[in-house]
C-alpha cells in the first residue's frame, strides 16, 4: 500500500575510474540521478572553481544529441520495416566497440535514399494504374467506337487515333509511349505493307502523342479493314486490362522489394540502434557525473533495499577508493535534497490498475499508494453495472486474444489485461445475479436483477425492488467515500500536518461530519421523512464539529507551518475572512459529499439500463416472430443486441468505474502529487 522506500547516495572517487563507473552505474540500473547542488556557498564556488570540463561537457552534450539523432532515425526505420521487436528487452552491458557515427550516418542515408526510390516508384506504378483504370471507365462510354476516330475526339479526357507507320519504325514507336498512361494496339497491315495501329491516349497528353506521331511519319487510316473486325473495342478493353494487371504485378513486386530490404538491413539496424542507445545512456550517465581535476560526484536516488548491494558492486569497480554519503528523505545533508521519486511497488498482475493510477497521478512519497484498494473498486463497480456472465466470457476471451496478439506496445497489453480483469467480474456479478446473454440459465446465488427490472420477483428477502439496487450502490459509495477520508488520515499522519489532519474537509472533523450526515440521513428516511435524531445528536455530532472548523484559521495562526512565508496578525478583517471562509467551506462540505455519494447511484442507473436493454431486445426477437417463438431472425437480433451492448454498455461501464474512481475517492486523498522514479538502466525505454 506504500511506494518503495527510497535513500539518496553521494559518491565521491577519483577520477581515473571515469569510465569503470560510468559503465557500472549504466550496468546495475538503479540510480535516479540528480544534479549536485552544494548548500554551503563556500563548497559550491570551490567545486565550480575546479570544474575545468566546460568545453568537454559542452562536446559530449553535442555528441549525445548526434547519438540521439541517429537512434531516432534508426528507430523509424525498424518500425516502418516492423523489425523493432527484434530488439532485445534489455540491452547487451558491452558497451564498447563505439558506434562509428560516420558510418552509422551513410548507411542511414542509403538506407533511406533506397526506401525514398522505391516509394517514388511505387507512386508511379499506383498514378499509372489509377489513369489506366479511368482510361478503361471513359472507354466504356463508347461502346462500339469505330467510326469515332477522330483527332479531337469529342470525349472530354480521351484521345483515339487509328493509323499506320513504317514496319521498321514499330519497336521504337512502341518504346516512345512506355512513360505515358496509354494503349498502342497493332490491329493489321494496309495494302502497302505499312502496319495498322491504334492509340488510346488521355487528352492531357495531346501534344506529347502529336509529336511522337509526326516523328514517326504517322498517317491516319480508318479502321474499317483491322483484323480484329467488330471486336476491336473488347480487344481494346482487353489490352488495357493487361497493362493494369502488369503494373499490378510491379506493384507487388516493389512491395517485395520493400520487405526484402529491411530483411537485408535488419541485422545492421539493430547492430546500429543497439550501440547509439548505450552510447546515448552512457553519456547521460556521464552528464549527471560531475568531474573535477582529481575526482568524481554523482548523487541519485535507489531503492532502499538495495543500497548494500550497490554499495558492494561500486566498491570493487573502484578498489575500495571511493566514499558514500546516505542521506534519508528529508534528512539534512551538505547538497540539496529533492523530493524523493516514487517506484510503486505492487505485484504483476496489478500492471493494469497501477496505470490507472498513474494516469491520474503518481502518489506523493511516503503517502499510500491506492492500486490494490482500486483494484477492488474498479472491479466491483465494473460488476455491478455489467453483471452478464455470457458478456463477462466474450470480454475475458477479448482480452486475452488482443493480449496474445499485441506486441512490444505495454500501454495495450495492459489494457487488455485490465478487460480480462472486467469479464472475469462480470462473471462473477453475473452468476450472483442469474444472468448469462440476457437470460436467466441457471438461478442467482444473490438475487433475480432481471426478475427485478422486469417485475417478477428477485428470489431475495432483502434486495425486492430498483430501490434495494439503489441502496446497495449507496453503502458502496459510502464506504469507497469513507475509505478515501480514512487514506487521507493517514497520508497526514505519516506527513505530519496535524492541522490538516484535523481541520481540512476530509479531516477528522470533516470525516466527523459526513459520518455523522449519514447517519441523519438513514435515521430521516427509516422514519417516512418526518423525524430528525434528537437535538442532543445533532449538536454533538454536527453542530460540534461545524463550529470546530470555523477556527482553522485561528489555529492556523497560533501554530504556523515551518515553510509559511509571513505570520499572519489578528484583525477585524481576519474575523470578517474567517466567516466567509467558514461560510463556504460548510457548503462544500454539505453539498461536496451529498454530490459524491449520490454519485453512485450511476452505478445502479448503468446496471439498470444493461438489463433494461436484454429485456428490450428479447421483445423485439419476439416481436419478429408470428407464432411467438424465436426462429431464424429472432436469433439475429438477439446476437446483434449482444454484441451492441458489450460494447455500448462494456465502454459505459469502464468509463464510469474509472469516474468514480478518480473524482469521488481519490479526490479525498490526493492532495500532494509525486514523480515516477526513472533510472538510467540497460533496460530504459526513454
Amino acid at each position: 500500500m506504500f511506494p518503495e522506500k527510497m535513500i539518496q547516495v553521494f559518491g565521491i572517487m577519483p577520477r581515473r575510474y571515469n569510465e569503470r563507473v560510468t559503465t557500472e552505474l549504466l550496468r546495475q540500473g538503479l540510480v535516479h540521478f540528480i544534479k549536485i547542488n552544494y548548500l554551503d556557498p563556500v563548497i559550491k564556488e570551490k567545486i565550480e572553481a575546479d570544474d575545468s570540463r566546460a568545453e568537454s561537457e559542452k562536446a559530449e552534450k553535442a555528441d549525445s544529441a548526434s547519438l540521439t539523432e541517429i537512434r531516432k532515425r534508426t528507430e523509424n526505420f525498424m518500425q516502418m520495416g516492423d523489425i523493432f521487436g527484434l530488439v532485445p528487452p534489455s540491452l547487451p552491458d558491452d558497451i564498447e566497440p563505439v558506434l562509428n557515427r560516420a558510418e552509422a550516418e551513410k548507411e542511414l542515408d542509403e538506407l533511406a535514399a533506397r526506401i525514398e526510390s522505391l516509394r517514388n516508384h511505387q507512386s508511379t506504378i499506383q498514378a499509372n494504374i489509377l489513369k489506366f483504370e479511368d482510361i478503361k471507365r471513359q472507354l466504356e462510354l463508347y461502346g462500339d467506337f469505330r467510326n469515332v476516330i477522330t483527332k479531337s475526339s469529342p470525349y472530354t479526357f480521351l484521345q483515339i487515333h487509328a493509323g499506320s507507320i513504317e514496319p521498321s519504325f514499330v519497336q521504337d514507336f512502341k518504346n516512345e509511349f512506355v512513360s505515358l498512361p496509354s494503349l498502342v494496339m497493332e490491329i493489321g497491315q494496309e495494302t502497302n505493307e505499312k502496319k495498322l495501329f491504334l492509340v488510346i491516349n488521355m487528352k492531357r497528353d495531346e501534344l506529347t502523342v502529336k509529336s511522337i506521331l509526326e516523328r514517326y511519319q504517322w498517317t491516319d487510316s480508318s479502321i474499317a479493314s483491322s483484323s480484329y473486325g467488330d471486336d476491336i473495342g473488347l480487344a481494346a478493353r482487353s489490352g488495357l486490362n493487361e497493362k493494369i494487371k502488369h503494373l499490378k504485378e510491379e506493384q507487388e513486386k516493389a512491395a517485395s522489394e520493400f520487405h526484402n530490404i529491411f530483411a537485408e538491413k535488419q541485422a545492421k539496424l539493430v547492430d546500429i540502434y543497439t550501440r547509439a542507445r548505450l552510447n546515448e545512456m552512457c553519456l547521460r550517465v556521464k552528464s549527471y557525473v560531475k568531474n573535477t581535476d582529481h575526482t568524481l560526484l554523482f548523487s541519485g536516488w535507489i531503492p532502499l533495499k538495495r543500497k548494500q548491494d550497490f554499495e558492494n558492486v561500486m566498491t570493487k569497480a573502484t578498489s575500495g577508493q571511493l566514499y558514500f554519503e546516505w542521506i534519508h528523505p528529508g534528512e539534512q545533508s551538505s547538497v540539496e535534497q529533492p523530493a524523493a521519486p516514487v517506484k510503486l511497488n505492487n505485484p504483476r498482475f496489478l500492471a493494469p490498475f497501477e496505470m490507472l493510477v498513474e494516469n491520474y497521478a503518481i502518489p506523493a512519497y511516503g503517502s499510500i499508494d491506492p492500486t490494490p484498494f482500486v483494484a477492488l473498486s474498479y472491479l466491483i463497480m465494473f460488476g455491478l453495472m455489467f453483471s452478464d456472465a455470457g458478456h463477462g466470457l466474450v470480454l475475458i476471451l477479448g482480452g486475452l486474444i488482443g493480449n496474445a496478439l499485441i506486441k512490444g506496445k505495454e500501454t495495450i497489453k495492459k489494457l487488455c489485461q485490465l478487460i480480462t480483469y472486467c469479464g472475469f467480474s462480470a462473471v462473477v456479478f453475473g452468476i450472483l445475479f442469474g444472468s448469462y446473454f440476457g437470460f436467466t440459465l441457471i438461478e442467482p446465488l444473490w438475487f433475480d436483477y432481471h426478475g427485478i427490472i422486469a417485475g417478477h420477483s428477485s428470489g431475495n428477502e432483502v434486495i425486492k425492488d430498483i430501490y434495494g439496487i439503489l441502496k446497495i450502490t449507496i453503502f458502496f459509495g459510502i464506504f469507497i467515500i469513507g475509505a478515501g477520508v480514512i487514506f487521507n488520515w493517514i497520508n497526514m499522519i505519516i506527513k505530519k500536518r496535524w492541522i490538516n489532519l484535523v481541520f481540512s474537509k476530509t479531516g477528522l472533523l470533516g470525516g466527523w461530519l459526513y459520518g455523522s450526515g449519514v447517519y441523519t440521513a438513514f435515521y430521516f428516511a427509516a422514519n417516512d421523512y418526518k423525524v430528525l435524531p434528537e437535538s442532543s445528536f445533532l449538536f454533538f455530532m454536527i453542530a460540534l464539529p461545524a463550529l470546530l472548523i470555523f477556527f482553522k484559521p485561528v489555529v492556523s495562526m497560533l501554530f504556523p507551518q515551518k515553510n509559511a512565508e509571513k505570520k499572519h496578525t489578528f484583525s477585524f478583517f481576519t474575523l470578517i475572512d474567517m466567516i466567509m471562509e467558514w461560510i463556504v467551506e460548510m457548503l462544500e462540505i454539505f453539498s461536496g459529499y451529498l454530490a459524491n455519494t449520490l454519485s453512485f447511484m450511476r452505478v445502479a442507473g448503468l446496471g439498470i439500463a444493461h438489463v433494461s436493454l436484454m429485456i428490450a431486445f428479447y421483445q423485439i426477437a419476439l416481436m419478429v416472430s408470428h407464432d411467438g417463438s424465436l426462429g431464424l431472425m429472432s436469433y439475429l437480433i438477439l446476437v446483434l443486441g449482444n454484441i451492441l451492448v458489450i460494447l455500448l454498455e462494456g465502454l459505459s461501464a469502464g468509463i464510469q468505474s474509472l469516474r468514480l474512481n478518480y473524482y469521488e475517492f481519490f479526490s479525498k486523498f490526493f492532495q500532494e502529487t509525486g514523480y515516477r522514479y526513472k533510472p538510467i538502466s540497460l533496460s530504459s525505454k526513454e
